[in-house]
């Protein structure tokens, strides 16, 4: 996870999956990040897949916090809609050439 920290607002830029695996580091990264004052962007441009995890973390950090997202793929958007959760992108930057494949690309918790 790479966080950056302007002037103006905080970035946090996650990297390759947020599913169940990674929930615990990306949720310790917005809980640092909520102690700041400052309005957060969520950078999801180099995420490959998403779990609803990574969704119910956005969800409950955008009670709390003034939250943009930003480089939102067709895939996520599709993983935000899938869990009924489409309303949070309505003003999210939507990159439709990411090149990811909702179907080869969005994670579902695995069943073991």
């Amino acid at each position: 996870m790479n966080i950056e920290n302007t002037s103006e607002k905080a970035i946090l830029k996650p990297k390759g999956d947020l599913t169940i695996f990674e929930a615990s580091e990306f949720r310790d990264a917005l809980v640092e990040l909520s102690q700041s004052e400052q309005p957060l962007e969520l950078d999801l441009s180099i995420v490959e897949r998403m779990d609803s995890s990574g969704v119910q973390l956005i969800m409950a950090v955008r009670r709390d916090l003034t939250v943009t997202l930003v480089g939102v793929s067709s895939a996520i958007h599709e993983k935000f809609e899938s869990v009924g959760c489409e309303g949070v992108l309505d003003s999210a930057e939507i990159h439709e050439n990411s090149g990811m494949l909702p179907e080869a690309n969005i994670a579902e918790p695995t069943k073991e």
